[in-house]
């Protein structure tokens, strides 16, 4: 978690090149871990619910969408399963590593 933090002090200091969509409540983390069939890291549940999403200059970092997106599964390839939103965003979840490519 240390590194966690770290990284989060360093997003504050360079808000300038760091654009988050902002925090997601434990709730909506509770909801994609059930609907996913997972538990996520400690340090990626804290990313979460932090920031949200976004990037930094450039360099994306993932989320679980807004409570009012919808996922559809597009399809499973072995143990990563595509994941589609409402607006047609996909995202590739690895049940293996329990995390987002």
């Amino acid at each position: 978690m240390k590194d966690m933090d770290a990284a989060l002090q360093l997003v504050a200091r360079n808000d300038r090149q760091a654009d988050f969509v902002g925090k997601r409540s434990t709730e909506m983390v509770a909801d994609a871990e059930s609907a996913l069939g997972v538990r996520f890291p400690p340090t990626y549940r804290k990313f979460l619910t932090e920031l949200g999403a976004g990037d930094i200059a450039g360099e994306e970092f993932y989320t679980i969408p807004a409570a009012d997106t919808w996922l559809t599964v597009t399809a499973v390839n072995g143990s990563v399963v595509d994941l589609m939103t409402q607006s047609g965003r996909v995202y590739h979840f690895d049940l293996t590593t329990k995390s987002y490519r």
